[in-house]
């Protein structure tokens, strides 16, 4: 017997709609439970004009975004060894801006990026 799948609403308990079509999920960023070495990063926003206009900057000019460390995962096992992730939340990261540009997500209205922490570039040091 094959069940019909509704791929524009999914349902996560009794009246509760967790997935839309729009492609923003019903869920609070903090309650994500992340694993293996994925990062969450929330970019920063890029200037627009009132048309729309992305405003070009340095950071276009290298290809590279910046944002700030919203969830981390734990690490990874490499060979049987556990290597732990070396990105906090609340860091602030480098990423590209077109290649490893991360995986776009919607987190109640707000967008995300999913990375693996190999992808990025650079975090802020701390002092």
């Amino acid at each position: 017997m094959v069940e019909s799948v509704n791929l524009g609403h999914h349902s996560s308990g009794p009246g509760r709609a967790m997935y839309d079509s729009t492609g923003t999920y019903d869920v609070n960023v903090g309650d994500l439970v992340v694993y293996s070495n994925v990062v969450i990063v929330e970019p920063d926003r890029e200037e627009t004009t009132k048309g729309g206009i992305v405003i070009a900057d340095v950071g276009d000019a290298q290809k590279v975004r910046w944002g700030k460390v919203v969830g981390v995962g734990p690490g990874r096992y490499e060979e049987g060894i556990f290597v732990p992730t070396h990105t906090k939340v609340g860091d602030r990261v480098m990423f590209g801006k077109y290649q490893s540009a991360g995986e776009p997500i919607k987190l109640n209205g707000r967008e995300f990026l999913l990375f693996r922490e190999g992808d990025l570039i650079a975090r802020v040091a701390r002092a």
